[in-house]
């Protein structure tokens, strides 16, 4: 069972919807940002292959 299907499941009727949908925004924005650093040190590595996909 995924982590957000657990979230779901577990405190949909237990929480206020507005906190829980700030709590869902903040992890999405979370997981969001590190993506986007393993993405980008993927092209840190190789200067050639930036280079080729920017032409």
């Amino acid at each position: 069972m995924g982590i957000y299907t657990l979230y779901f499941s577990l405190l949909w009727d237990v929480m206020h919807a507005g906190l829980f949908f700030f709590i869902l925004a903040v992890s999405f924005w979370l997981l969001g940002r590190k993506a986007e650093k393993v993405w980008n040190l993927e092209f840190l590595r190789d200067p050639k292959k930036l280079n080729d996909d920017m032409n």
